[in-house]
């Protein structure tokens, strides 16, 4: 007891100093004024300036009906807002009360942190007005044309609550009126600050579109160290094809058919001594979708794009799926008479790049620094699977003179472990067999950082007559058959400067059942059932000369003349039977058209020429027309 009293008698000293007593009369009229401007003199003057800047800034006339503020609570609530079209005959955007209550822990964070915002009886009027032209349009050109900020921004908003909201949606171009009524949202936060306010608002959508009934409720569980509340949204068979006309740019093809499945979980965390996240888990399916050109030439069409979202952390940035599957797509890919591809109408145009407003006449003093790096963490997206099974390609060339077509028939895709960044090497698997047999397969790995890829190829069947005469300017002859088989391994790096690097290894190809004409001849000067690159092997061959049919037996022949081979020829009766040996140990299938060459002398000087130019010796009859030796 003494020691309270002497306490207080101490306390009562200090207030008789004169400096300790200023100082005291000073925090009181602070106090004291701090409530009289915030209850009186602030609601004025936000009212005031917030109508004026807003009907400068977006050209629209805004009222406020009253601005009231509890300075000592740091609670504000704005009435009767209502905001008017550019030519101010219809409402724009307007609301009946925003309550904000601000968390005193704002002041030292420097950031707001917000524990309840409450909206009653939004409205919002949108008008497409033609093609991606909208009421708003302005509005956001004048978000897009601010300069970026270096850092993001830092809040933490809580206990989120819209009630009794209505959107109305009019689209002039099509005549169509499109309602959102009775809305009512609950978010229990949004944020990127690591807070300590109560949550207690549990996650909710319900609301009447076009007069359908959507109603989704989540569920609050509360643990001791983290605070947990999802919500689950399942919305199937959504007809595409209504948005269309709201792509945010003008699309160069048509979607005359698509639907959307959607079976999502949001999930909000509060963990105990770490930021809010949020997350987002489930799948979707895009079904029956149909892509055509502006006049319905066929693009795309498949039966069903399957998405597995594992996990989506927006507070990480990353994104994690399981799988992407493309079901049956049917792809028609075609290069018109110009050099365009039909695919790039897919692609958004490329927007029209801003003045650069920031000039100066005058250049600084020094050097120009370098551009400063965006500091915005780049997304992690992490997809364990991509497959595409059974897709049908048809292709159409117009460039060459004569259209070239081809149809693959079935092809296989599968890509594990894909990334971006793309750090992580990724493996990937390609099958492919065409209408006219040919077959295509590869196995390698790649990654995007650093831009690397090896692996293994495979093609059999490839018949060279289709693709020789219009891709291979410098053939002068006629391919009528002729079928590649080829194999190699590969690996590929790009370099920062110069030239990638590119590297073949155990390459390998064989030629067979060759016809070649030389132009203006009827008949094939050429055929050989099999030219190989590779090991020594027998192979037999026959070519017709103008006047009489010559066979040629061939042991091997030979892509490097240098290593040397042995022309021998005989005659029996008005037959020649020429036999090469080679012994070469490699070839390629490039030797075909030198091989050719010299075939097609050998039949059109006649034999005996043919033996004078090849120093060929005679030998006895060693058995009927067409026969060999061993």
């Amino acid at each position: 007891m003494g020691q309270a009293q002497s306490a207080v008698g101490r306390v009562v000293g200090l207030t008789k100093k004169p400096l300790v007593r200023r100082t005291l009369i000073g925090l009181l009229v602070a106090i004291v004024l701090f409530g009289v401007i915030g209850y009186f003199v602030l609601p004025g003057i936000i009212k005031n300036k917030a109508e004026e800047l807003i009907g400068e800034k977006l050209n629209r006339k805004t009222t406020i009906e009253a601005v009231e503020i509890q300075p000592y609570s740091l609670e504000a609530t704005i009435r009767g807002v209502k905001m008017m079209e550019p030519n101010g005959t219809a409402v724009f955007v307007s609301f009946d009360e925003l309550y904000v209550d601000l968390e005193a822990e704002s002041l030292f964070r420097a950031a707001p942190v917000v524990r309840e915002v409450r909206l009653l009886n939004p409205y919002v009027h949108m008008v497409r007005l033609d093609g991606q032209r909208f009421n708003f349009s302005d509005i956001v050109e004048l978000i897009k044309s601010q300069p970026p900020s270096d850092e993001p921004a830092r809040f933490s908003i809580n206990n989120i609550l819209i009630d009794a909201g209505r959107i109305e949606f009019d689209d002039r171009p099509d005549k169509v009126m499109h309602t959102v009524e009775q809305l009512k949202i609950g978010i229990p936060f949004v944020s990127n600050l690591q807070s300590h306010v109560e949550v207690y608002v549990e996650p909710a959508l319900s609301a009447k579109v076009d007069g359908a009934p959507l109603a989704l409720v989540g569920k609050a569980r509360p643990f001791r160290d983290t605070q947990e509340a999802s919500i689950d949204l399942d919305y199937d068979g959504v007809d595409l094809t209504r948005f269309y006309n709201y792509f945010p740019f003008k699309p160069g093809f048509k979607l005359a058919a698509a639907k959307l499945d959607l079976h999502m979980n949001v999930i909000f965390q509060q963990p105990k001594e770490a930021p809010p996240r949020l997350v987002l888990k489930g799948t979707g399916a895009l079904k029956s979708v149909v892509l055509t050109t502006l006049d319905g030439s066929p693009l795309i069409r498949f039966g069903q794009l399957d998405l597995a979202l594992a996990s989506a952390d927006f507070q990480d940035k990353r994104i994690d799926m399981s799988r992407i599957a493309l079901h049956s797509p049917e792809v028609d890919v075609v290069r018109g008479k110009a050099g365009e591809i039909n695919l790039l109408k897919l692609v958004p145009p490329p927007q029209t790049a801003a003045p650069d407003v920031a000039k100066t006449d005058e250049p600084s003093a020094g050097r120009a620094g370098p551009a400063p790096k965006s500091k915005t963490p780049q997304i992690d997206l992490r997809v364990a699977e991509i497959v595409v099974d059974g897709a049908v390609v048809r292709l159409t060339d117009e460039v060459p003179a004569k259209p070239f077509k081809a149809i693959i028939d079935k092809l296989d895709i599968a890509v594990r472990q894909f990334s971006l960044p793309g750090a992580t090497p990724a493996t990937v698997e390609l099958s492919a067999h065409s209408a006219a047999g040919e077959t295509i397969r590869h196995d390698g790995q790649f990654t995007l950082q650093p831009l690397q890829a090896s692996g293994s190829l495979q093609a059999a069947g490839i018949a060279l007559a289709r693709y020789l005469p219009n891709y291979v300017p410098q053939f002068a002859g006629e391919l009528d058959k002729g079928t590649l088989v080829a194999s190699a391994k590969y690996a590929f790096a790009a370099a920062a400067e110069g030239q990638p690097q590119i590297k073949v290894t155990e390459a390998a190809a064989a030629l067979s059942d060759l016809a070649l004409r030389l132009p203006g001849e009827k008949r094939p000067v050429v055929t050989d059932r099999n030219v190989c690159g590779g090991k020594r092997r027998r192979r037999y061959c026959s070519a017709r000369g103008p006047s009489r049919r010559d066979f040629i037996e061939e042991r091997a022949l030979c892509a490097d003349q240098e290593q040397g081979w042995k022309p021998q020829s005989r005659t029996v009766g008005s037959e020649i039977v020429c036999e090469r040996r080679c012994r070469a140990e490699q070839g390629t299938a490039a030797s075909a058209g030198s091989i050719a060459a010299g075939q097609a002398i050998h039949a059109h000087v006649g034999p005996a020429r043919h033996r004078q130019m090849v120093g060929a010796r005679r030998r006895p009859d060693h058995g009927a027309p067409g026969g060999h030796r061993g």
